[in-house]
């Protein structure tokens, strides 16, 4: 089995990654453009609860970490920078595919995407509880 493929960018996938492309260009503008200290993005769970969401620190990790601030954006929310650094793969993945008319694909083995997501899921609802208890 090969681990990579290229084929070539068909129609639809090529309105897809377009579309893609766009707003993940638009997101990483706005993350440079917002002020992160207007306190406009106050956690709505936090306010109703008093407990920290999951995802509470995320928009100030992503902010901090768009201005080149790593570690403040790791104290955030320790899952900031990793999003933000595979937002930027994908954006470039998808900017490299569209000049070049090609679909390029990592093949992993079956089942393989289902455990890493899993895993995911798992560290990062692992991360909210610790955060909880601490």
């Amino acid at each position: 089995m090969k681990i990579f493929s290229i084929q070539p960018l068909d129609r639809r996938r090529r309105a897809n990654k377009l579309i893609v492309t766009i707003l993940l260009t638009g997101f990483f503008l706005m993350l440079y453009l917002i002020n992160p200290y207007s306190g406009f993005f106050r956690c709505r769970f936090n306010k109703l609860t008093g407990l920290e969401c999951p995802t509470c620190g995320m928009t100030r990790s992503l902010l901090a970490t768009a201005r080149i601030n790593i570690m403040d954006g790791f104290s955030h929310h320790l899952f900031g920078p990793l999003l933000f650094l595979f937002l930027l793969i994908v954006l470039l993945k998808y900017a490299l595919e569209l000049t070049r008319h090609k679909h390029m694909q990592i093949n992993l083995p079956p089942g393989m995407v289902k455990y890493l997501f899993a895993g995911f899921g798992l560290a990062w609802f692992s991360l909210w509880i610790f955060r909880m208890l601490t």
